[in-house]
């Protein structure tokens, strides 16, 4: 997604490497998580039934208990993603970036 978004190829070495996978795997976990959270509303208010969290609550528990667990799982994938973004350190050198050239645009900027 990101090599589609800013025009650019990640090289094999890094785009192979273990921890390149476990972040891609979590973000792509917090983008449908995210999704199906704040798209709940109008996806039942559509009478769609394949929403994640109407299919928690079809285990058995209550809706609002499904809400919950979708939102902690969402923090938990989120925090593992912040945690495992730091074992990249090691690509920078390799892909002649550092970590103050990757500091997220100031808003308003540009």
């Amino acid at each position: 997604m990101a090599e589609r978004i800013g025009h650019f190829e990640i090289p094999d070495i890094a785009y192979h490497a273990h921890p390149i996978n476990d972040l891609s795997t979590l973000m792509t976990d917090i983008v449908i998580l995210h999704n199906e959270i704040v798209s709940f509303d109008k996806e039942v208010a559509q009478g769609e039934t394949q929403n994640y969290i109407l299919r928690i609550a079809d285990s058995g528990i209550s809706l609002q208990k499904a809400v919950t667990y979708a939102d902690d799982r969402l923090e938990r994938a989120f925090q593992q993603w912040i945690a495992e973004r730091g074992r990249i350190s090691y690509l920078y050198p390799i892909l002649n970036l550092w970590h103050t050239s990757c500091t997220p645009p100031t808003p308003g900027a540009g």
